[in-house]
């Protein structure tokens, strides 16, 4: 326990900014992505309290450990945004994932990426074009071109201007190949 706190005390300090721009060089390197899922730290404050209830079986998790836990996750939550400006600025590709099913959680990631300095372009592109350049299926999907399967999700205002827009879509619409 000693050892998590001094790390969660260290908070970005405990990253070397050199080995980060090394892991940087390699993923770009083997074409490799990143996907943050930064917005599944917003939920793990509550699922550890959770589990800290069952295990000491009380309705009430104590106000120390409230705090330690409290302090680990804005650790790994200050972490993972520095790891993600620092990465997308060297030029990694950033995938647009979250652990969760519904859409709106999709528009908080993107939300996330943005506040992680990532442009709207580099937002779309890692919600559309990069996975299905991950997974293979890029002559397929990921884009809207002659012959590609699409879904289209139609907004009033430009996305390159603010990403939130695309949390607020006029219409979905597929279009067949």
């Amino acid at each position: 326990m000693a050892l998590m706190a001094r790390i969660a005390a260290l908070d970005t300090a405990s990253i070397s900014r050199e080995r980060l721009r090394l892991v940087g060089q390699k993923m770009i390197e083997r074409g490799a992505y990143l996907c943050p899922t930064l917005e599944a730290l917003l939920f793990v404050e509550e699922m550890a309290f959770e589990q800290v209830r069952k295990q000491l079986q009380t309705d009430e998790v104590p106000e120390p450990v409230k705090e330690f836990v409290s302090m680990q996750i804005r650790a790994m939550q200050s972490v993972s945004r520095l790891c993600v400006r620092e990465l997308a600025a060297q030029g990694v590709r950033m995938l647009v994932g979250q652990d969760g099913f519904e859409a709106e959680g999709t528009f908080g990631e993107m939300g996330l990426l943005a506040d992680c300095g990532l442009s709207e372009v580099a937002i779309i592109r890692g919600a559309t074009i990069y996975p299905a350049q991950w997974l293979g299926v890029d002559g397929r999907l990921g884009s809207v071109a002659p012959g590609k399967e699409a879904s289209l999700l139609v907004v009033a205002e430009n996305p390159l201007e603010d990403i939130a827009r695309l949390a607020h879509p006029t219409r979905l619409a597929r279009i067949p190949r």
